[in-house]
């Protein structure tokens, strides 16, 4: 599965990366809208992006997914309170979830696994131990996380 991660900040988009990477996840990374959208003609399977992209924002990209052929699911990484995305005009679908940031690495693994297994999309949950060590009670699957990564990624920008 093709996941493309698109945010501002270097770090989020590393340490995402790397973590779904590590279990066994194509991904591609970008810094705004635009090299986004130019992705988008390289096919892929899901995206998790910030709204506050800069050069062309979030809200376009979604736009934009929304008149394709076949609709690519958008999780939304935000800064924002759940407050203020709630009042916020956004596109569903194609966005199909909303993480706020810090986010948790356990969240940012069920979104996309729910994402990716047909057999997790109604009972996943995910069990992590002290050693990086994910398991899901919907397909049974386990993963080791091969670098340890902290219980939260992102950054409030």
């Amino acid at each position: 599965m093709k996941i493309l991660i698109a945010d501002s900040n270097v770090m989020t988009r590393k340490i995402m990366a790397n973590l779904l990477t590590s279990v066994g996840y194509d991904v591609v990374t970008v810094r705004d809208g635009i090299e986004l959208l130019g992705q988008l003609a390289k096919g892929a399977h899901a995206i998790i992006t910030e709204l506050e992209l800069p050069l062309v924002s979030g809200f376009v990209v979604a736009d934009t997914v929304k008149q394709l052929k076949q609709p690519i699911p958008i999780v939304v990484v935000t800064a924002s309170s759940p407050e203020e995305v709630a009042a916020l005009p956004l596109p569903l679908p194609p966005i199909v979830s909303v993480l706020h940031k810090p986010v948790q690495v356990k969240d940012v693994l069920e979104v996309v696994m729910k994402l990716s297994c047909p057999a997790c999309s109604d009972s996943l949950k995910l069990a992590i131990d002290n050693n990086a060590h994910f398991s899901c009670s919907g397909c049974h699957r386990s993963w080791l996380i091969k670098e340890r990564i902290e219980g939260r990624l992102g950054f409030v920008d």
